[in-house]
């Protein structure tokens, strides 16, 4: 039936049921973590490193990253199909925010949000969710991806949010 997975929520304060789920199989390949704006910590800009919020056609610019983003993901040991066209789709979606970090003028990794959700926990009106983020290997040590998650807390600050909602890869 072309069924490649299913989703359970839970509530992570209900150890009986983490428990359960986790001594089954279940609950080792994604999660979903929610931070509260309230009381964020930004860092110190670093001069070197430059945040452009993309918008219409620009944003195919970090079409490049996203294809890495999914090779990555495919590496995983849990199988996760993409199809021919999924970034092209996902770059055409005008609902997603997309955030480019130019690390001294070279194009060093990408982070986007997005108002919907893939769990009814965070398809609320004060949370944004982050959707995707890629970061060049070369650049990870240098701090971009910490000034992309900035970015996009201020963002969804002047936006009136009060979370901000990631799916994850817990295997990533």
């Amino acid at each position: 039936d072309k069924i490649f997975s299913i989703a359970i929520s839970r509530y992570a304060n209900n150890d009986e049921v983490n428990k359960s789920l986790c001594l089954n199989g279940y609950g080792i390949r994604c999660s979903d973590a929610v931070l509260s704006l309230q009381d964020y910590v930004f860092d110190e800009e670093d001069p070197a490193i430059v945040m452009e919020e993309l918008m219409g056609e620009e944003k195919w610019e970090i079409k490049e990253l996203h294809e890495k983003l999914a090779d990555h993901l495919a590496k995983s040991p849990c199988f996760l199909p993409t199809q021919e066209g999924d970034t092209e789709r996902w770059l055409q979606n005008n609902g997603i925010k997309v955030f480019a970090a130019r690390y001294e003028g070279k194009l060093a990794g990408f982070m986007a949000i997005d108002d919907e959700a893939e769990t009814f926990l965070t398809e609320r009106a004060d949370i944004s969710n982050i959707c995707g983020a890629y970061v060049l290997e070369e650049y990870r040590p240098k701090g971009v991806a910490k000034q992309l998650l900035d970015a996009m807390v201020k963002r969804c600050m002047e936006d009136g949010k009060s979370y901000l909602g990631v799916d994850y890869e817990t295997i990533n």
